[in-house]
């Protein structure tokens, strides 16, 4: 899909509104193990992110993509401990595998390197330790082929990505007429 960007090439370019391209659909699959159990203050947060993340940008605050949310379909398979903590268990890694497609709330990003973020809030002695972000993941998600027919157009502005890097690097998409 593309959509319409607001772009700052700076001083000698100026801002312009620029054509770019967004991801509509990913299928993926993310593979959380532990080496031992570990009880949660709260169910753990899986965020798919984009490149060049600016959710600001789009009037957004929270840098994810995608729907179904990544984080519920992760809370969905977590156990509880016997005082109802969600718990990452030892013995059995749990497997987020979905076709994400990029719903009408979130950010819309660019194909390019994206990285997936995992934030755990766990508990020591039953106590909450604060959030403890995992190292990030990265995937790499395409560009379209060069024999791809012309993409749709969005007309939603969820852009949260820097268009500029994106516009030079990928160049303008070519958009079907309507």
């Amino acid at each position: 899909m593309a959509t319409d960007a607001i772009a700052d090439f700076g001083i000698d370019e100026g801002i312009r509104l620029v054509r770019v391209r967004i991801v509509s659909e990913l299928r993926l699959s993310i593979r959380l193990e532990a080496d031992h159990d570990v009880a949660l203050a709260e169910p753990a947060r899986l965020c798919i992110v984009g490149p060049y993340s600016a959710p600001d940008d789009a009037g957004l605050s929270d840098p994810c993509w995608g729907s179904p949310d990544p984080g519920e379909l992760l809370a969905a398979q977590l156990e509880s401990d016997p005082a109802g903590h969600p718990v990452l268990p030892a013995d059995r890694p749990i497997l987020v595998a979905a076709s994400l497609v990029r719903g009408d709330a979130r950010c819309d990003y660019p194909p390019g390197e994206w990285h997936v973020e995992v934030v755990l809030n766990p508990l020591i002695d039953g106590s909450p330790v604060g959030d403890l972000y995992l190292p990030y993941a990265t995937m790499d998600v395409p560009l379209e082929r060069a024999d791809a027919a012309p993409l749709a157009e969005v007309l939603e502005d969820r852009y949260c990505g820097l268009a500029s890097a994106v516009y030079r690097e990928q160049g303008e998409p070519p958009v079907a007429s309507p």
